[in-house]
């Protein structure tokens, strides 16, 4: 059982270091239906302990993945409101500047007391204003979450535009 916690703290940490939602979800929902599997073929081999050894541990699994699922939502709503509140920031900014900072950098300490953090992972958790957007990763490399300011509309894009290049 020691190995269980150890790779389930192992699989758990993959998101909280890096960001990453889909490979530690998958892995824990894989590795869930695997000892499930095992656990009926030892169940129908008549071998009961090992088959409820296995039964416990795809539990575990289990709890895992809507732990991860859960962490995950959480994380997203909290990225999401502080992109909403670096939005009205911006605004404000724009109403003294008569534009758009280019970087939240700009906005701390005048309009926002510290850095604001896009989500409770290590890498991975910040913002960035593109043009007149607020924008956050989704999954890191993939997906990123894009605020429109002026219409306060939200739409999932390609990450690589939460990383224009500079001309």
């Amino acid at each position: 059982m020691i190995t269980t916690i150890i790779f389930m703290a192992v699989v758990a940490s993959v998101y909280l270091v890096s960001g990453v939602q889909f490979i530690p979800q998958m892995i824990s929902v894989l590795t869930m239906c695997l000892l499930a599997l095992a656990a009926l073929v030892f169940l129908l081999m008549g071998r009961r302990p090992r088959a409820r050894e296995l039964g416990v541990q795809a539990l575990a699994f289990g709890a895992l993945s809507l732990l991860v699922y859960g962490g995950i939502k959480l994380d997203n709503s909290f990225a999401r409101s502080g992109a909403v509140r670096l939005a009205a920031a911006c605004e404000e900014y724009k109403a003294k500047t008569g534009s758009y900072p280019e970087t939240v950098r700009e906005l701390v300490p005048g309009y926002l007391p510290k850095m604001p953090r896009a989500r409770h992972t290590i890498m991975w958790a910040q913002y960035a204003i593109v043009g007149d957007k607020v924008m956050f990763l989704l999954e890191p490399g993939l997906l990123a979450n894009s605020y429109e300011i002026p219409s306060g509309a939200w739409k999932v894009v390609d990450a690589a535009k939460m990383f224009p290049a500079k001309p």
